[in-house]
């Protein structure tokens, strides 16, 4: 999996901004360039569920990427 025209963004302001969810993902790592991706791109080895990462498309589109761990396995599953 190639993915282009992404990049890590600092938080934006929320303010005035609507929030939905887009996508749920029950486990980042069923893929294991799918998990990668997240890995490298949002540095959760290193920053782990201590804040969300924030994601610019290509649409212009800014997106919140929220992990929830799980119990009694690896981060991130």
């Amino acid at each position: 999996m190639i993915v282009t025209g992404i990049t890590l963004v600092p938080p934006p302001s929320l303010s005035m901004k609507r929030r939905a969810i887009v996508l749920t993902e029950h486990r980042v790592g069923h893929y294991s360039e799918f998990r990668d991706f997240f890995v490298r791109t949002v540095d959760l080895e290193r920053i782990r569920l201590e804040s969300p990462g924030f994601l610019a498309a290509p649409s212009g589109m800014i997106y919140e990427l929220v992990f929830i761990g799980r119990s009694g396995e690896l981060f991130p599953a």
